[in-house]
């Protein structure tokens, strides 16, 4: 379920700032951070953060590895088709209905909507390369890829989640009639989740 985030372009300050605050709202079991090339630098920057600010952040790790960070090891078509195509025939990929947002939610709503856009373009032909933008198929093949910690079924909110998966007037699901604004230049660099 896709429960709040923002995919904009910021800088490297802002996002550490949202990272941070993001954190101390949802209290998440793991935060995955891709670790490929210059990124493995961010690492030693969010734990000396840890420290100033005294915000646990609980950095998550590619399954079956050992170290810290999400390293892709194959394209991004491979890992999309293989970690995240299975996830949405199987009705595990819950968006929220953008008509259902708030106007206070716009980073929200704006994520929402590029993860559409970026989907909607996404073919197995053209792959990531065939998108303007790949942001969120980034970070959907990177919530793939991340060790998963075993919740517990009763915890708060799965009845929820299990009587609105069919119920037409949920607030969440896909809805296929939206019409999508693929103009988003202004609004990438970022994902956050």
């Amino acid at each position: 379920m896709l429960i709040d985030g923002q995919c904009k372009r910021q800088s490297m300050q802002d996002n550490l700032d949202d990272l941070f605050r993001y954190c101390r709202i949802y209290n998440p079991l793991g935060v995955g951070i891709e670790t490929s090339g210059q990124q493995q630098g961010f690492l030693s920057i969010i734990d000396d953060m840890s420290i100033r600010t005294n915000t646990y952040i609980p950095l998550a790790r590619k399954r079956g590895s050992k170290e810290i960070g999400i390293r892709p090891d194959t394209n991004k078509t491979r890992r999309f088709v293989r970690g995240v195509q299975p996830k949405f025939e199987q009705r595990k990929v819950w968006l929220p209905k953008p008509d259902t947002l708030r106007r206070s939610e716009t980073d929200y709503l704006t994520a929402v909507q590029e993860l559409q856009a970026e989907l909607a373009i996404f073919t197995l032909a053209g792959g990531a390369e065939a998108l303007p933008h790949d942001d969120m198929i980034d970070t959907m093949n990177q919530l793939s890829e991340i060790d998963v910690i075993p919740g517990n079924d009763s915890a708060a909110g799965m009845d929820a989640v299990r009587h609105n998966r069919d119920d037409e007037d949920s607030e969440w699901g896909y809805d296929p009639t939206m019409n999508i604004d693929n103009d988003m230049d202004d609004n990438v660099g970022s994902t956050i989740f």
